[in-house]
């Protein structure tokens, strides 16, 4: 079968995490007191947290009424066969194990390995490890460790149950048995993510298609104690700048300086949209530009600025094309400003002679100053964003966001959105501009 392994930059983040270690004990860490601003986040972990220790893994759904769940958007594909026709999904990782319940359109299929889930532990929105659901207790396991090839294993020891709902428990224990083991120290060691996200999904063994994308489903971890719900500041900097956010709507903080596979500029960041299923076109490993959200968005000024340079007449990259990343140069479309106390932003990946900027010229925030493209070295349509240490440009900079909502799921108003003044980025979460 072959993966539907997501092409992309995959990326880490390491945060600090209160949980149970691999042999059942409880973790200890120095005493964390919360950030002010975030106790509506903590009240509702702790909520959500005693409604999963009520849930009973039995094919029902009736006890996940007080657990966030998310559906299919409207325009979801029509999937002929309802029972692989997935329209609603909820998590619930837990201190030791990991609850996933998947609705489908009528009652769920039982043929063997027809349900398959993402997840993702490392901030990113690619699988690092999907599972296949089987009928007869062995499930499948793939392993997608960065620079490797994917692995595939034999799973047991999932609590399943397929009647009404499919309803899944994943001990950790299990997972940490079989996964490599930076993979397995996200999942229950001192340093563990606080996100999962799970994407789940439907398969025909039959005519060996993908039949059905759910909902992408993100939640913080539902510890007994309050943890960082952000990772510290990279390399113990702090932002030196706050800018707004240069594009409008909801958008998916997919690099930058929390990982292991930063930028070689480290602090830089990367902006692109995403469907409800976690992926950034419309139609799955498209090589059209037009059919990727981001593809031709408007981006403003963050800042008042001067022009010190830009570049508009490169072309644009066909998306998912190793060829540029085999070159060493490529000419890529870049907005760079003088923004003041030594301090150069660039805004990078224009499409195609969208930018209509003069040397030495004056913008104010909020000015559109191009479309977003995929010139350069870029795997798809979206906007690299960096703050670089003038008159050099070589020593990129911390950089912060103003007035943003940041939120864990995309489709409506998410349960874990939090509101900031002003935001360190990290990858792995969703960003939109407050309103004034």
């Amino acid at each position: 079968m072959t993966t539907p392994r997501i092409a992309c930059l995959i990326l880490a983040f390491c945060f600090l995490l209160s949980g149970a270690d691999p042999a059942g004990g409880q973790l200890q860490r120095e005493p964390f007191v919360p950030r002010p601003g975030d106790e509506g986040i903590y009240k509702r972990i702790s909520q959500v947290r005693q409604a999963a220790d009520n849930v009973k893994v039995d094919g029902r759904a009736d006890d996940w009424q007080k657990i966030p769940e998310f559906t299919d958007p409207p325009n979801d594909a029509v999937v002929s066969d309802g029972s692989r026709d997935i329209v609603r999904a909820a998590i619930a990782p837990r201190e030791e194990d990991l609850l996933v319940v998947i609705e489908t359109a009528q009652r769920p299929s039982t043929e063997d390995l027809a349900f398959w889930f993402d997840v993702d532990l490392l901030g990113f929105q690619a699988a690092d490890f999907q599972i296949g659901l089987s009928a007869m207790g062995e499930h499948t396991l793939w392993v997608f460790e960065e620079g490797r090839p994917a692995v595939q294993k034999s799973l047991k020891g999932l609590e399943v149950s397929i009647r009404e709902v499919v309803e899944v428990r994943v001990p950790y224990k299990v997972l940490i048995a079989a996964l490599p083991a930076a993979m397995g120290a996200q999942l229950a060691a001192e340093r563990a993510r606080p996100v999962i996200r799970v994407s789940p999904f439907t398969w025909d063994k039959r005519s060996r298609r993908f039949l059905d994308y759910g909902p992408a489903v993100a939640c913080f971890r539902l510890a007994q104690a309050p943890f960082p719900l952000d990772p510290p500041p990279a390399r113990g900097l702090k932002a030196l700048r706050a800018i707004d956010l240069p594009v409008a709507g909801k958008w998916y903080v997919g690099q930058g300086a929390f990982g292991p596979s930063t930028h070689q500029d480290v602090f830089a960041y990367d902006f692109y949209m995403l469907d409800s299923t976690g992926h950034p076109s419309t139609v799955r490993e498209s090589r059209r530009n037009e059919d990727y959200l981001s593809w031709n968005q408007s981006v403003i000024a963050p800042l008042n600025g001067r022009v010190l340079r830009f570049k508009k007449d490169a072309a644009d990259n066909p998306p998912r094309s190793a060829d540029f990343e085999k070159k060493t140069d490529v000419p890529v479309n870049e907005v760079f400003l003088d923004v003041g106390d030594g301090m150069g932003l660039s805004l990078a990946h224009f499409r195609r002679q969208t930018v209509n900027l003069a040397q030495g010229q004056a913008v104010s925030a909020g000015r559109v100053v191009g479309n977003v493209g995929n010139s350069g070295k870029s795997a798809w349509p979206h906007l690299h964003v960096g703050l670089w240490r003038l008159p050099e440009a070589k020593v990129t900079l911390p950089l912060a966001l103003a007035n943003v909502r940041v939120s864990l799921n995309l489709p409506g108003e998410d349960p874990w959105g939090r509101d900031f003044t002003t935001w360190d980025i990290r990858e792995g979460y969703f960003v939109e501009r407050l309103r004034r």
